[in-house]
């Protein structure tokens, strides 16, 4: 799939979309998902076409490309239950938080220290780590119950609450490979 497919795919379901990435070049990302036992070592949103909030050393606005460029894997997942109006909600609560003072957009080295050693209590409560942006869905998963979340955690939580035929839920959008696999 080249961008001009993985946009059209994307663009029917419009934004935001929650985004879960492996960089497979990364030591320091193979240590997370090794650590938490799953393929994502990062979570962030899909804000606008080329457009994503992440959580990096502080929250900010990235290209989506710096996500599609090398080894990343990257799996793009909506909610069929959002309407209009949850979606707006979604991305006013990213903005609010991207709008924050520097040191308030800071990573949280702490959680990370937490989500190795097994103590995921451990945090900054003023500051995030990539996976802690899924705390918008509180607002609007009714089903919501996530606390200390890893990548791999959110992946599994929209894997138990996906769309099926009987039900509305997460949906992937979209997948992206590298080219090499």
């Amino acid at each position: 799939m080249n961008r001009q497919e993985l946009d059209a795919i994307l663009k029917p379901y419009g934004f935001p979309q929650m985004v879960l990435t492996r960089n497979l070049y990364s030591w320091i990302g193979s240590a997370i998902a090794d650590t938490t036992k799953g393929c994502y070592n990062h979570f962030c949103w899909l804000v606008a076409p080329n457009q994503v909030a992440s959580q990096d050393m502080t929250f900010k606005t990235v290209p989506l490309d710096d996500y599609l460029e090398g080894l990343h894997i990257v799996k793009f997942v909506t909610d069929t239950r959002w309407t209009v109006q949850t979606k707006v909600k979604l991305l006013l609560k990213i903005r609010e938080d991207l709008n924050k003072l520097w040191y308030r957009r800071m990573y949280d080295p702490l959680a990370i220290f937490g989500q190795w050693t097994g103590l995921k209590w451990i945090q900054n409560p003023f500051n995030d780590i990539c996976s802690d942006k899924v705390k918008y869905l509180k607002d609007v998963d009714p089903d919501y119950d996530l606390e200390y979340p890893s990548p791999t955690t959110i992946n599994e939580y929209q894997k138990a609450h996906q769309k099926t035929p009987e039900r509305e839920g997460y949906l992937v959008t979209a997948r992206w490979l590298p080219d090499d696999l």
